[in-house]
């Protein structure tokens, strides 16, 4: 008998092929890490193993520096820059002694080379998260995403310093992105020539529904561009939170939508007077027919040889299993989150009566999304002080939408308002749960 041990089973069988491509996978990103001097990611190299190991795809990429190290590049970089304006030579020695001992950097740029060399097709997830991009990596990544086979469903780029020129390369490959179904960018402080080239990108995207922008150093500007997102592709969840909006840009994002849910009433009212006048028309040409014409109203007879017999049961269909069509195009929207926009009634500074109309153009746009549209799910105000007067309209439109059974809703407002009101509205609504993720302060 041979001393050798058994290989243990894996407990599902990968393909060949799969297999090949991740240990493919594996050696040209130590290779391509190597010749750059960097440190290849640990999550990447774990996940790869792992999927090698049970047999199975690698559908989800996490790629994060280890322990912050960009952060402790940039306080050495600062650091050393105050110690050469003091001349201070001691310090110099000290600090990059200390640097040498530091583990190189992580870059995408060899991940993204080895992924298009093997041309990966598994990947559902993407995920880079505090991990400074450059334009080189923006190529490399784009590269990927407009690979043929490419099935990425769900893209995260979060707090990676992207700036416009790496923002206008990745939103090339949006459009073609048939798969991407989820695109945050989170933290990322492009502005709005930024999100302008973002919305470029999604010109007629048919299947994105999740679009997150929190922190992104947007102003009124963005709300037309996102509002003619929201009106002309299936964008359903759009994430705004941290960025300056104000009164004006929420305007320009809803107003489509508040538009058509208008629309929407007089179509409806308009369809039910047609029934009616049909109905009435109907019953008036059937009473002017002699009596033998018309159409005899059936009773439900007995038959004499099934009285006192039980009834069949009918035999239930099986449900039809759903086609796999596109989400619907707008425009609507589920998910309205403008948290911590300078959303105010100090809108326009000493004027507070002209603030104060301004609001109130907006809050009555917002009553309006609560009052006629079905879809809305969700709308997060918190952290912009909207009045008392404001609330009050809220409240009204949450009890409107209970009494008339349009649906369930979740509305979060600021503290800054009367305690007893603001209890009232979180009775009259769901509560919104707040993705996970870090917390950060926007720039005044």
């Amino acid at each position: 008998m041979s001393g050798k041990k058994a290989k243990p089973k894996r407990a599902d069988d990968a393909p060949l092929l799969t297999e090949i491509i991740l240990k493919k996978l594996l050696k040209y990103y130590d290779n391509y890490s190597t010749a750059m001097g960097v440190k290849t990611c640990p999550d990447v190299i774990k996940a790869i193993r792992s999927c090698l190991e049970n047999g199975k795809e690698l559908k989800k990429i996490i790629v994060r520096p280890i322990d912050k190290d960009f952060k402790a590049e940039e306080k050495f970089k600062k650091a050393l820059s105050e110690a050469k304006e003091q001349n201070d030579t001691n310090k110099i020695a000290e600090l990059k002694a200390n640097y040498s001992n530091m583990p190189p950097p992580i870059a995408l740029e060899p991940l993204m080379k080895a992924l298009n060399d093997v041309q990966l097709s598994t990947c559902k997830e993407l995920y880079i998260i505090d991990l400074p991009l450059n334009y080189v990596d923006a190529i490399q990544l784009t590269n990927f995403l407009k690979l043929g086979n490419n099935s990425v469903s769900k893209i995260v780029i979060s707090d990676c310093l992207l700036d416009l020129d790496c923002v206008k390369k990745i939103s090339t490959s949006l459009n073609s992105r048939i798969m991407l179904s989820s695109l945050c960018l989170d933290y990322n402080e492009f502005g709005d020539k930024g999100c302008h080239e973002v919305c470029k990108g999604l010109i007629g995207n048919r299947h994105l529904v999740m679009l997150s922008l929190n922190f992104c150093n947007l102003t009124y500007k963005s709300g037309e561009y996102l509002g003619d997102i929201l009106a002309t592709t299936a964008v359903k969840d759009i994430y705004l939170d941290g960025n300056n909006l104000r009164c004006h840009g929420a305007i320009s994002l809803i107003s489509k939508i508040v538009e058509e849910c208008e629309n929407e009433v007089i179509r409806k009212e308009l369809e039910e007077k047609a029934r009616l006048e049909e109905e009435e028309r109907r019953l008036e040409e059937e009473a002017a027919k002699p009596s033998w014409e018309r159409i005899p109203v059936e009773e439900n007879p007995t038959d004499p040889e099934n009285e006192g017999k039980k009834p069949k049961k009918k035999k239930k269909k099986k449900k039809k299993k759903k086609s796999s069509e596109p989400p619907k195009v707008g425009p609507f929207v589920c998910k309205l989150h403008l948290a911590d926009n300078g959303i105010d009634i100090y809108e326009d500074g000493a004027d507070v009566q002209k603030s104060l109309k301004i609001i109130r153009n907006f809050v009555e746009m917002i009553t309006k999304l609560i009052k006629l549209s079905s879809d809305i799910q969700e709308i997060d105000l918190h952290n912009n002080t909207i009045g008392n007067m404001s609330a009050k309209m809220i409240l009204n439109a949450l009890e409107y939408r209970k009494i008339n059974k349009i649906g369930n809703l979740a509305v979060r407002v600021s503290e800054k308002i009367d305690k007893e009101l603001f209890n009232s509205i979180i009775k009259a609504s769901k509560k919104i749960k707040k993705k996970k993720g870090k917390k950060k302060k926007k720039k005044s």
